[in-house]
Parts: C-alpha cells; sequence; structure tokens
C-alpha cells in the first residue's frame, strides 16, 4: 500500500517520464525513447516490490553470469547492481509514511547507518581514487539496496517462504551448468591461450568471471553452502522431511565438490553453529543431529579435496588456512587478506601516517 508521500513521489516521476518520453518521440530520438521505456519498466518494477526483489535475484544470481560468462558480457555487472541498488528506493519511500515516533529507530537501522558512515570515514581517510570510489559504491549499494527492502518492505511470513524456494530453485540450477563446465568447459579451457589456474577454475555456475582467467567459483560454493544451511534449518522447523532435506543437500553440495572451494569447509561449521546454537539447551537431540549432519557434509567434501587435490595433511592444512597468513604473497607485488591488512595497520595507524 502506497503512503501519501509515496504516491505524490510516483505521480510526479510519472508524469516527468510521460512528458520527456512524448517530445523525444516528437523528435524522433529513438535512444532517449528507450531510455525512458526501460525507466519507465523500472519503476513499475519498483511498485511491486515483491516483484522487483524476484527479478533482482534472477538477473543479479542468474543472468548476470551467464552473459559475462558465456557471453563476455561483463557490464551486465552494472546493469545488475542498479537493479538491486534501486531496492533502496521502495523501501524508503515506504520509510516516508512512517511516524518514527511511533516505530522509533530499529536497532538495524543504528548498524547500517554505522556501516555507511565507517566506509565513507574509511574511504576518506585512505584517500582512495574517484575511479577506486564509483566501483565500491557500485559494490556496496546493492547489500544496503537488499537490506532496506527486506527489513521495511512489510513482506509478509508468506513471501519470505517463497523467497527461500526461490533461492533453492536457483542454487539447483547451479548443479547442471557446473557439470556441463566441469565436462566441456573446463577441458577446452585448458587448451586456450593465456588460461590461468586449473580447468576446475571455469566451473563457476551462473556466478560469471572469466573462461580463461577464472570465474567466482568461491562464490557459487558460499551461496550453495547458505542455501544447505536453509535446507537444514527448514528440516529443523519441520518443513522438510528428512529424506528431502538429505537428498537437497547432497545435491547442492555436486558444484562444490567439482572445483576446489575451500571456503564450503570453512563455512559450514560457522552456519551450523548459527542455525544450531540455540537448540543445544533447547533440543539437544536436534542440535546433535544437526551436527552430525553437517559434520558428514563436511567430511564427504574434505574427503574428495584430499582424493583430487592435496597429497598430505600438510597440503591439506596450508591449503585451508593460508588466507589466514600474515605474510602470505599471491604474487611478489599482492598480498594475502590477511596480510593486507595487517600492512595498511602498519602504514597508516602504526606509522602514523593515516593516508594510504
Amino acid at each position: 500500500s502506497s503512503t501519501p508521500a509515496a504516491s505524490i513521489v510516483i505521480l510526479m516521476a510519472t508524469l516527468a517520464l510521460a512528458v520527456i518520453g512524448g517530445l523525444a518521440a516528437a523528435i524522433g530520438a529513438v535512444l532517449i525513447v528507450g531510455v525512458i521505456s526501460a525507466v519507465a519498466v523500472g519503476i513499475g518494477v519498483m511498485l511491486f516490490p515483491k516483484l522487483h526483489i524476484l527479478f533482482g535475484m534472477v538477473f543479479s544470481l542468474v543472468i548476470t553470469g551467464i552473459l559475462e560468462f558465456f557471453f563476455y558480457f561483463g557490464q551486465a555487472n552494472w546493469l545488475s547492481s542498479v537493479i538491486v541498488a534501486a531496492m533502496m528506493l521502495p523501501a524508503l519511500l515506504r520509510l516516508l509514511g512512517m511516524s518514527t515516533e511511533r516505530h522509533g529507530i530499529s536497532a538495524f537501522a543504528v548498524i547500517l547507518i554505522t556501516y555507511v558512515v565507517g566506509l565513507l570515514a574509511s574511504s576518506l581517510i585512505n584517500g582512495i581514487p574517484v575511479p577506486q570510489g564509483i566501483v565500491g559504491v557500485r559494490n556496496y549499494l546493492p547489500y544496503i539496496g537488499v537490506a532496506l527492502l527486506i527489513t521495511y518492505g512489510g513482506f509478509e511470513i508468506g513471501f519470505v517462504r517463497k523467497l527461500i524456494r526461490a533461492l533453492l530453485l536457483i542454487a539447483l540450477i547451479q548443479v547442471p551448468v557446473a557439470i556441463y563446465q566441469h565436462l566441456v568447459v573446463g577441458p577446452a579451457r585448458v587448451a586456450m591461450r593465456g588460461a590461468v589456474g586449473r580447468e576446475d577454475e571455469a566451473i563457476v555456475g551462473t556466478f560469471g568471471g572469466s573462461i580463461v582467467t577464472g570465474g567466482y567459483t568461491g562464490e557459487m560454493a558460499s551461496f550453495l553452502v547458505m542455501v544447505v544451511m536453509f535446507v537444514i534449518a527448514l528440516w529443523r522447523e519441520r518443513q522438510l522431511k528428512g529424506w528431502l532435506a538429505a537428498t537437497l543437500s547432497i545435491t547442492l553440495l555436486i558444484p562444490v565438490l567439482l572445483p576446489e572451494t575451500k571456503i564450503a569447509l570453512l563455512l559450514l561449521p560457522v552456519l551450523a553453529l548459527i542455525a544450531f546454537g540455540s537448540d543445544i539447551r533447547k533440543s539437544p537431540a536436534t542440535a546433535l543431529v544437526g551436527v552430525m549432519g553437517v559434520g558428514l557434509l563436511m567430511a564427504t567434501v574434505g574427503g574428495v579435496y584430499a582424493l583430487k587435490y592435496w597429497q598430505s595433511s600438510d597440503q591439506a592444512a596450508n591449503q585451508l588456512f593460508y588466507s589466514f597468513d600474515p605474510d602470505f604473497m599471491v604474487t611478489p607485488d599482492h598480498r594475502g587478506r590477511v596480510g593486507t591488512i595487517v600492512h595498511w595497520y602498519q602504514t597508516n595507524v602504526q606509522d602514523g601516517q593515516y593516508v594510504g
């Protein structure tokens, strides 16, 4: 339902688009008419937040990656970011009609404001270049858009369940795509000039990247592990039968088993703790079954990786934990994740320069 303030904004925007589009059509400006039409479609989607979030989910998690990986259209990432970041607009329009005296400021709003202020402060302190700042905005705004719309979109619990089912469907789409990439794209990639890494670098599902230089394998694995935990949580809430939850979990792990994605082994115990932490006291039996199930999944992933990629326990430990080594160097000029943080601290705080 639209608030009076939202209705006025929507009416003014519609009238403006109608006038500009009509004038552009009268003078034969095809490009302007196309842009106006796209904006009109976008506004139409935003008028229906449920449609918007479903469209954004499918476009960002399926269509964008396919366009980037198979059709070399990397600019699709920018369009995906715009679509998802635009989720802020319906959420903010809804907030305009809320009484702050009645609703107050939620803890989420405080966390979100702190997060944004932290991003701005760190960017100013580091004096990042304008192009890098634009890319950063493109990367971060979609997260804020999704968070705002989910929090303030007024969705009923039934629609949230539909979103989880949609995520499950998108996760299942990864299975045949990853198998095709394993059987066809990966072997063909080895013969390509300039190919970086092993052939399993091409197993990304619909999460995009480059066939030659590698794709977002870790992102695919993180998404699938998250959906597996949704499946386990649905079983925990008696929304799925045990055999169906087990079948779905094993099926969704297939794309994780094909390439080497260590993040899966690191995420599974963390998400299991979140999913079953409250059951340790309330229902120890449920917690025990859940932990054993997650342990079995971890053992399966670890066992397959040991057979395919790791020759010894030392190599396995190194592959799992090298990202946490502050002295690890990807290349002579490229530090690892923790090493980058340590270097920033030493340069900007310890040495008192405050400018990276």
